[in-house]
């Protein structure tokens, strides 16, 4: 559903000097530069030096100080998950050079002719996200690129809570959300908080953006989790919600797959976890309908997703 939310990109496309300026010190230097037309708010290109090796080049747009969080985290996960390896980091030009993983998009797979085909990799998915959720922290919140949290919350779902207050209060002021449908969300986050709290009492790493289009596969394997600039420490289940939000038609037996990879680590599984998910993720559909510079396509496709969540929950 991303695809259809991407706009046309008014910044121009670095030259190969100017990337090379960027990475100098890397010691890489290429003779290529292809844009990455998914993504919709950071830079992403496809590099390549004159032997013919590949490498990922970012520009950061979004959040221009998470080069080193991303670094810090690669380093941390590469025994564990598949995750490329950020090879540099320019904080001053705000770019990021890393190691290419071949693949498509898990959101690619889902808009070719047969969406079915994701529910192939659901239990590899649900494995890395149960090794993910291996790596614990002692508070809810935002951490540093040294991997410490310095913005606690009191915990997750409170956290969560006063980030929807905040997105809810934009959205019903840019006339996206109106005050019967937020209503109607707190009653359902007030039946579910006994529930989110006891399930999300022990925070662990949160890849915060674990949807299809961060996610790369090729052939019958995951090749790569990208984008973690929104990591944090949360719940898994806030990863799952995102992972199963546009799955529609294959969503149940994709969710079915999931559960038996996520049992293969150690990660407590709470009953009715996917409606506890989908729950969770409607702060994120909320987040999106806050942001002025979304499109009417974009405005209109998460209404939808809302109108489906609110269904199925109440």
């Amino acid at each position: 559903m991303e695809l259809r939310w991407r706009t046309e990109s008014d910044s121009v496309a670095p030259t190969i000097d100017e990337v090379n300026a960027c990475i100098a010190e890397s010691g890489v230097e290429v003779v290529s530069v292809v844009r990455i037309e998914e993504g919709l708010a950071n830079e992403n290109y496809r590099v390549e030096t004159i032997s013919g090796e590949s490498y990922f080049f970012r520009v950061y747009k979004r959040e221009r100080a998470a080069q080193e969080l991303e670094a810090a985290l690669a380093a941390s996960l590469v025994r564990l998950i598949p995750i490329p390896a950020v090879l540099y980091v320019n904080r001053d030009a705000a770019v990021s050079l890393s190691e290419w993983s071949p693949g498509a998009t898990l959101q690619r797979v889902f808009a070719s002719d047969r969406p079915d085909r994701v529910v192939a990799y659901a239990r590899e998915l649900g494995q890395i996200l149960s090794r993910i959720a291996r790596v614990r922290f002692d508070s809810a919140g935002f951490f540093d690129s040294a991997l410490i949290v310095t913005h606690r919350w009191t915990s997750f779902w409170d956290g969560i809570l006063g980030y929807f207050d905040h997105c809810a209060r934009r959205a019903v002021a840019l006339g996206r959300l109106d005050e019967r449908c937020r209503a109607q969300i707190e009653s359902i986050f007030a039946r579910d908080d006994k529930a989110i709290r006891e399930a999300t009492s022990e925070p662990c790493l949160s890849h915060g953006d674990y949807k299809p289009a961060n996610i790369l596969v090729d052939g019958s394997r995951v090749t790569a989790i990208l984008d973690w600039e929104f990591a944090h420490s949360g719940s898994w289940l806030l990863d799952a919600g995102q992972l199963l939000r546009y799955l529609g038609p294959v969503r149940e037996s994709f969710a079915r797959e999931f559960e038996v990879g996520l049992t293969d680590g150690d990660v407590t599984i709470p009953c009715g976890w996917s409606d506890l998910a989908r729950t969770i993720d409607i702060v994120n559909l909320v987040d999106f309908l806050c942001r002025p510079a979304a499109s009417q396509t974009q405005i209109l496709d998460v209404l939808g997703l809302l109108d489906e969540s609110l269904i199925a929950l109440t």
